[in-house]
């Protein structure tokens, strides 16, 4: 049985060991590894954005070529991506689809889509999104440091909802390389009632240090919080980095 996830896939820059070409995820050609502690993975790009370069973070479709336990697949894994044994990137599983529910999602078209979307989160949509605690200082940023901040998920319906997931991975990539995190509260908010979820962002610094990440102003990070109706909310925040 062949194995497809939708993830959230990091790519490292170049000068935190990523790769120097940009990838093509609809082509279909791009196959490297997924590594899970002793295990390694082929994978195949199937979705996702026309190009996704060194240093980006975005939705990808993956074929997972090689037979795989489902707990390796589960929503909320973490898989690094590998070539020729070098980390080029992180993969956070988001959700798991076999071959043959997938089939049934893609229906008549030869292009396999999950039920559900994915939207920039907007006034009047049934949840909004926010974070609150998050301000660094620049000095603490280390490969050995971590960031800490609250998502907080209002319920602007009607009606009860349920967030399944919540994600977070950085927007934007200079010196500091941030790991993506993923929560899977499966918690139900009342109409007019907010739920908050803990996030503990860990770092990574880029193989040499470079002022960006000792001097720059802010870190971009994005927030993804999953429904159990599949759909998807995404909003982009600036954490402030007090200067030295």
């Amino acid at each position: 049985m062949i194995d497809f996830i939708e993830a959230i896939v990091a790519m490292l820059p170049q000068d935190a060991g990523g790769r120097s070409g940009i990838v093509a995820p609809r082509e279909g050609s791009y196959r490297p590894f997924a590594r899970a502690g002793g295990e390694r993975l082929r994978i195949r790009f199937i979705e996702g954005p026309p190009q996704l370069a060194p240093g980006r973070d975005e939705l990808v479709m993956i074929e997972v070529e090689t037979p795989a336990d489902e707990s390796l697949l589960a929503p909320g894994a973490e898989l690094e991506v590998v070539e020729h044994d070098r980390l080029v990137g992180l993969l956070t599983v988001m959700r798991r689809f076999a071959m043959v529910a997938i089939l049934l999602l893609a229906g008549c078209s030869s292009v396999a889509k999950p039920q559900g979307g994915t939207y920039v989160n907007q006034p009047g949509d049934p949840i909004e999104i926010s974070i609150e605690g998050a301000s660094p200082r620049a000095e603490e940023i280390d490969v050995t440091q971590a960031i800490s901040f609250v998502v907080v998920i209002a319920n602007n319906s009607d009606l009860d909802v349920t967030v399944t997931q919540v994600n977070v991975f950085q927007g934007s990539v200079g010196g500091l390389v941030v790991q993506p995190f993923t929560a899977v509260p499966n918690v139900l908010i009342d109409p007019a009632k907010e739920a908050k979820v803990d996030v503990l962002l860990r770092t990574m610094r880029a193989a040499e240090k470079s002022a960006m990440s000792v001097y720059a102003p802010i870190i971009a990070i994005r927030v993804a919080v999953t429904l159990a109706n599949g759909d998807r909310y995404m909003q982009e925040f600036e954490i402030p980095i007090r200067g030295r």
